[in-house]
């Protein structure tokens, strides 16, 4: 799954993004959510391994509740990770500038050799 959250959100009131993923894949794994199609969602096992990223900013309302979560930062800073044993579930919480500058310097390489400019974009990084 991928979760984006409104840019520079800060009231997590309702809910962190890390509960609403975990209550989303609780659904789906409890066969609670239907497709386009208005078919229930079944998968084979409820121990199916789930993956989950969300991409927001990292606003000190959200770091407040990532840090009363007690989740991993990435080796950057620029970002967490986490692991919910009893839904199976690995997420990440990418912020939007680390997504842009990883997808920047994965492609940086093709970007030069199509001739398109990227120091607009990487003045960011």
């Amino acid at each position: 799954m991928i979760e984006f959250k409104r840019p520079e959100r800060d009231d997590y009131r309702d809910g962190n993004p890390i509960s609403q993923i975990n209550n989303l894949i609780l659904d789906i794994k409890d066969g609670k959510i239907k497709d386009a199609s208005g078919r229930r969602i079944r998968v084979a096992d409820a121990q199916i391994p789930a993956y989950a990223y969300i991409i927001c900013d990292l606003t000190p309302g959200l770091l407040r509740e990532i840090k009363l979560l007690g989740v991993n930062p990435t080796p950057d800073n620029d970002g967490f990770f986490g692991f919910n044993t009893s839904l199976n579930a690995y997420f990440e919480i990418i912020s939007y500038d680390k997504l842009l500058r990883d997808a920047l310097k994965r492609n940086r390489a093709l970007f030069e050799k199509l001739n398109i400019p990227t120091g607009r974009v990487s003045n960011r990084t």
